[in-house]
C-alpha cells in the first residue's frame, strides 16, 4: 500500500468515527426523557468533532504533530471514553447476554454504532503508524502535493 493511500484511508476512518459519534449523540438525545436538556452534549460533540476534524485534515496533509495529537487524543483518550463505561458495567457483575436479550432496538443500534466507531478509531490509529505512513510524515520539500 502506498504511503499516500494508507494515510488517506486513516483519514477516512477518522471521518467515519466522527460521524459515528455524531450519530450516537443524536440517538442518545432521541432517547432522553422529555424535559431533559441535551444542550451541553450537543455543544461538546460539535466542539470535539470540529477540533478532531482540524487535526485529521492536518494529519492527511502530512503534519506529524496532527498525527501524534490524534493518536493521543482520540486514539488513546477517545478509546478510553468509548470503553470505560461498558467495561465498568461488565466488571460490576452485570449479565451481558441478558442485557442484550432485553435491549431495545435503539440500544442495539447504538451498541453497533459504538462498536464500528471503536474499530474505526483503533484501525485509523494503527494505520497512521505503519511503515508507509511513517514515510509519509517524514519532512519533505514537496509536502503540499500530498494534501491534494
Amino acid at each position: 500500500m502506498t504511503e499516500r493511500r494508507v494515510v488517506h484511508i486513516a483519514f477516512g476512518l477518522w471521518v467515519f468515527a466522527l460521524a459515528a459519534g455524531i450519530f450516537e449523540t443524536a440517538l442518545a438525545i432521541s432517547q432522553l426523557p422529555e424535559g431533559e436538556s441535551y444542550t451541553v452534549a450537543v455543544i461538546a460533540r460539535v466542539a470535539v468533532t470540529a477540533v478532531a476534524m482540524f487535526f485529521a485534515i492536518n494529519m492527511r496533509a502530512g503534519r506529524n504533530w496532527a498525527r501524534i495529537t490524534l493518536a493521543l487524543g482520540l486514539g488513546l483518550l477517545g478509546t478510553l471514553s468509548l470503553v470505560l463505561e461498558p467495561l465498568q458495567w461488565i466488571f460490576a457483575g452485570n449479565d451481558l447476554p441478558a442485557a442484550i436479550d432485553r435491549a431495545s432496538t435503539a440500544t442495539l443500534v447504538f451498541a453497533g454504532s459504538r462498536t464500528l466507531h471503536l474499530l474505526a478509531v483503533l484501525t485509523a490509529t494503527v494505520l497512521m503508524f505503519v511503515p508507509a505512513a511513517n514515510a509519509y510524515f517524514r519532512p519533505t520539500l514537496n509536502r503540499l502535493s500530498r494534501a491534494s
